[in-house]
């Protein structure tokens, strides 16, 4: 009787140990999928939470080899993966206080501390109370997965509510016989003048003289309705302010489907070139030229891994792919006006000078570290100037070779730093004066030379002016 007590304890703690270090290695992926479960799925992080439990059952197994006490490995385990899975966290803390670490320092001293407290483990602490520990740490990783999800019970029933938008809008027919080729570059987060003054003190004026002298129209004082990229993109898109910040990501999207400003210039005898960034503008049959780039930066399974140990070998890959993506990108811009001399209608989204931050104003590799570096604005800064360059190169090459073109060049909102800074506890005295910052938006429109009124226009009613003035039609301005 006592023996099959025994063994029934001895199984009791295996199963106590394995659910406490599964609760470990699968909170991450469940903390991400309940904070962004207007956009997210299940799906998106089974396969990563899937990796994790393996690992932890692994590790697990190790230490207890190492140990040869079950609740003491559990312990050991959880701790490692909550090193390792945070890792990147970490780093930047340790890096806050010592800067000439490096990497491979913080990752010995991790391992150092992990060898020192398996030593204590194993030499001070007793079973009963490693069982203990080991019960809190299931309880709290099991309360903290449950207290995310009923979080997230309102954003699962906005998900999954009917939410109706009426695109099918009356495309109207316009008066041009002769169609110049119009073009329409959205940069995603290129800060407008006030912007980049208030976030980076870099004053742009340069770069809307440069413009200016090509004949651009400027405006550096333009504002768009929010700072939120699938708000502002659709409702530009749809030619109207339909879509709403508070509906989810999933009701946004259809706005990309088929969208009017596409129609209308279709059905208005334009031949169709979409150059979609990271996949965010769906290439279907009615596009008749297209570049894109594939998204794969911002996937939950993505955004797990790069905050563990693991994180070095996908930046790398991945800023190296970044920069290359990002000339090709505009080296198509600059080609896009040798495709045909009439009736094109070339509109690009470009994930640029948007994070992830991978060169400097000279196209020089940054270090890993700076990627996502909100706090030091020069990291942005150096992005945008690069883009700057790559915008003024573009825009002469068109010109050049299509003088009687239509440029349209927005942002969707600015620098968006007090944002992120807000969320780690930086204070701001009035928070709607800073969103008036954020708002303000690179919008500038080369009107086949001549001069257009744009000055302080949102980017949709600067859309308007331009497609009321080029076909004659009649839209009316969003207040």
């Amino acid at each position: 009787m006592q023996k099959e007590k025994v063994n029934h304890l001895k199984i009791k703690d295996v199963f106590i140990s394995i659910l406490s270090v599964i609760s470990v290695a699968i909170y991450p992926g469940l903390f991400l999928l309940f904070n962004n479960i207007e956009e997210a799925y299940l799906v998106d992080i089974l396969p990563i939470s899937g990796l994790f439990i393996l690992i932890s059952i692994c590790v697990l197994l190790i230490t207890f080899l190492l140990i040869k006490e079950i609740n003491k490995a559990s312990i050991l385990t959880s701790l490692i993966l909550i090193l390792m899975l945070n890792f990147a966290l970490i780093e930047k803390v340790i890096i806050k206080v010592l800067p000439m670490l490096y990497y491979w320092h913080i990752l010995f001293i991790i391992l150092t501390i992990i060898i020192g407290v398996a030593h204590l483990f194993k030499t001070k602490f007793s079973s009963e109370i490693a069982k203990n520990i080991r019960f809190i740490i299931l309880v709290v990783f099991t309360g903290l997965m449950i207290i995310n999800g009923v979080g997230a019970i309102p954003g699962i029933i906005e998900k999954n509510a009917d939410v109706n938008i009426d695109n099918d809008l009356v495309i109207q027919k316009g008066s041009v016989k002769n169609n110049p080729n119009v073009y329409f570059f959205l940069f995603d987060e290129y800060g407008g003048h006030e912007n980049l003054l208030r976030y980076t003190g870099y004053d742009n004026s340069p770069f809307y003289d440069a413009l200016e002298a090509l004949g651009f129209n400027v405006s550096k004082n333009s504002r768009n309705y929010t700072a939120d990229t699938y708000t502002e993109l659709p409702n530009l898109l749809n030619l109207g302010q339909k879509y709403s910040t508070n509906m989810s990501r999933e009701v946004k999207m259809q706005g990309f489907l088929n969208p009017v400003l596409f129609r209308l210039f279709n059905e208005n005898g334009f031949q169709l070139n979409i150059i979609s960034d990271y996949g965010h503008i769906p290439i279907d049959s009615s596009v008749d030229y297209s570049f894109k780039t594939e998204m794969y930066e911002d996937t939950l399974e993505n955004f797990l891994l790069k905050n563990t140990v693991y994180y070095p070998l996908l930046l790398d890959q991945y800023k190296n792919t970044r920069i290359l993506e990002v000339e090709s990108i505009f080296q198509y811009l600059s080609d896009s006006c040798k495709i045909q001399p009439e009736n094109l209608f070339t509109f690009a989204y470009v994930e640029f000078p948007h994070l992830p931050w991978v060169v400097d104003e000279f196209g020089n590799n940054l270090p890993l570290s700076e990627k996502q570096n909100w706090e030091n604005s020069d990291t942005y800064l150096g992005q945008l100037k690069f883009s700057s360059k790559k915008i003024l190169e573009v825009v002469e090459i068109i010109i050049e070779n299509d003088p009687e073109a239509i440029i349209v060049i927005q942002s969707d909102h600015g620098y968006r730093q007090p944002i992120y800074l807000k969320n780690l506890s930086e204070n701001y005295d009035d928070w709607d004066l800073e969103m008036n910052y954020i708002r303000n938006i690179l919008n500038v429109v080369y009107y086949k030379g001549e001069k257009i009124d744009i000055e302080s226009l949102s980017g949709l009613n600067t859309l308007f002016v331009v497609l009321n003035e080029y076909f004659g039609m009649n839209f009316e301005f969003v207040k």
